[in-house]
């Protein structure tokens, strides 16, 4: 069986803090495009970095970080 090659999605976000990787995580650990993820809280943007199938949508997933109240674009 052959497993589609993932994409690495880059976003900068609004996420600040150990709580509000708390809120996200949830969404972002049971996403089933997402084999993994990071958020850097160094980095001035907050960049957060998805390992994802390229059936995913980024559309998809600016808008459902946003519901959950954080800011989110995509970095090309």
């Amino acid at each position: 069986m052959e497993f589609p090659e993932p994409t690495v999605l880059v976003f900068r976000t609004s996420i600040e803090s150990e709580k509000d990787i708390k809120i996200v995580t949830h969404y972002l650990n049971n996403h089933k495009a997402i084999f993994s993820w990071n958020l850097d809280l160094e980095d001035w943007e907050n960049i957060l970095r998805l390992e994802v199938v390229n059936t995913i949508f980024t559309r998809d997933i600016i808008k459902n970080i946003k519901r959950l109240g954080y800011e989110c674009e995509e970095l090309h």
